[in-house]
């Protein structure tokens, strides 16, 4: 490689405005890998404008028609799969297996967003009032900008870009500085598909291309894989426009000294309609650690919680533990996490088999609004129902509440009690539903999803001395009710 190679915007390669270059070396070695324009923020801010221009028509088309041009990155991915997994090993250090799965890795979502272009989108919905229905219909954001790490420099552009690109999005997107070798091939793939000029724009360069990405008005989405070390709390004034419809920290709070004054400066950046979304691993730490972030915020600020630990009694607040979190199914086992377990021997007295396995999907997240909305739009009142904030001058009656469903089953032995925590937005210690005799009309508990609002009637309130909690015994006497029904 002699050339210096140059950025994709608006269908042609060049060289940009500046006159700075840098090279891309084999971290192994040091052999340099080639030479690169280095984009500025005029720029960036060209192929921007690209992309907005070229939204409109894009956007016309359907999701079959875009995702056509997809299918030749797709075979193209296959048929260079040892050529690119020797680039990603020269480029960024990988051993050359792992080379090879992070192409592997980039043409599954490729073929998984071409594929999933076939199949029917949206939902329909209960509304609160019965005869009616709310529908969700998904639509394109505009210009995505994709700002991509070094580490998996074939399939992460492809997370980002593959998705965005078939939902109807344009996109403007800097590969990292330290594999532009990566990002120049998957460029030259996307121009021989023929995707149309400004759809995908390609700018080559540092922090600075990236911050203008971010920054720019034109960018309405921006699609980011970092660390946390990359978030500036100070990146965003205390007095920003509040016009971002949409900010998410993924497992990221638990690294920031302080989360909840990090939430509060860019829960203000949101507009009055937007949301801030975070999420965190499901351990106790990270997760409590999320929740107290999230109470903090809506103490101080005008946030109001959209889901899962909706706030049901006016001018209540809780004060318990906030250890809850999500359980979906087990993933596959990863091909690397299963070449590193059955590569460890049994005389190995430093790992233990399955070490390596990690299939579990748990996390525990927060939606926040600043409009007010909730997903549970119910106001609990006293006439009807035992706030938990109460509970203890209940003990050892038979109640009526009403609470959310604030986690999956609890018990790891087959012969206990399924046991579930609730949560009604006034608890100051944690509330467990514990089933011990299924009914039919009271199997609406075990069934429930996470974060689905219930209603008990005739639940046994009980304290638990050991557990330093209460216990609300769902039985034979119990009755458990969705609200609202589900269809």
């Amino acid at each position: 490689m002699s050339d210096t190679f140059q950025h994709y915007i608006d269908g042609e390669w060049t060289d940009g405005s500046g006159s700075e270059t840098f090279t891309s070396e084999n971290p192994a070695n040091g052999e340099t890998l080639g030479e690169f324009h280095r984009g500025t923020p005029e720029y960036v801010e060209r192929a921007l404008d690209a992309a907005d221009d070229a939204f409109e028509e894009w956007r016309e088309l359907s999701h079959i028609d875009r995702a056509e041009y997809l299918w030749d990155v797709y075979h193209e991915l296959k048929d260079r799969h040892q050529e690119l997994g020797e680039v990603v090993t020269k480029e960024c250090g990988k051993e050359i297996s792992e080379g090879k799965a992070d192409v592997t890795e980039a043409w599954h979502m490729v073929e998984w967003a071409a594929g999933n272009a076939r199949h029917p989108h949206g939902d329909i919905v209960p509304s609160e009032i019965a005869s009616k229905d709310a529908y969700m219909r998904r639509k394109p954001r505009g210009v995505v900008g994709c700002i991509t790490p070094w580490n998996f420099p074939v399939a992460i552009p492809f997370w980002h870009m593959a998705i965005a690109l078939v939902e109807g999005n344009t996109v403007v997107w800097k590969p990292a500085e330290q594999t532009p070798w990566c990002g120049q091939i998957i460029a030259e793939m996307l121009e021989d598909a023929g995707v149309p000029e400004g759809v995908f724009n390609m700018v080559q360069g540092f922090g600075d291309a990236g911050a203008e990405i971010v920054e720019n008005d034109v960018t309405d989405t921006v699609l980011f894989t970092g660390s946390a070390e990359d978030v500036d709390p100070t990146a965003l004034d205390d007095d920003a426009p509040a016009e971002y419809d949409l900010v998410v920290f993924a497992n990221v709070l638990n690294e920031l000294a302080d989360p909840a004054a990090v939430l509060e400066t860019y829960g203000n950046a949101v507009a009055s309609d937007g949301a801030l979304v975070a999420l965190a691993p499901a351990d106790e730490n990270t997760a409590t650690g999320l929740r107290d972030a999230e109470r903090a915020l809506v103490k101080t600020t005008d946030a109001t919680v959209y889901s899962p630990t909706v706030r049901l009694w006016p001018g209540r607040e809780p004060s318990d533990s906030g250890w809850t979190f999500d359980v979906q199914s087990d993933l596959d086992v990863p091909d690397f996490q299963r070449r590193l377990d059955d590569a460890t021997p049994e005389t190995d007295d430093d790992h233990t088999p399955g070490e390596f396995v990690n299939v579990d999907v748990q996390y525990a997240y927060s939606i926040l609004r600043m409009d007010g909305q909730r997903r549970l739009e119910v106001t609990a009142t006293p006439n009807q129902y035992a706030p938990m904030a109460e509970t203890e001058t209940h003990v050892p009656n038979r109640i009526k509440t009403i609470a959310v469903k604030l986690s999956h089953d609890l018990t790891d032995r087959e012969d206990a009690n399924p046991l579930y925590k609730l949560g009604d937005g006034s608890q100051g210690t944690d509330h467990y539903a514990v089933l011990t005799n299924e009914t039919a009309l009271n199997d609406a508990l075990q069934y429930a999803d996470y974060g689905d609002l219930l209603t008990f009637d005739g639940v046994l309130a009980l304290w638990n001395d050991d557990e330093g909690a209460y216990n609300l015994v769902v039985d034979e006497h119990t009755t458990v009710d969705h609200v609202p029904a589900p269809l």
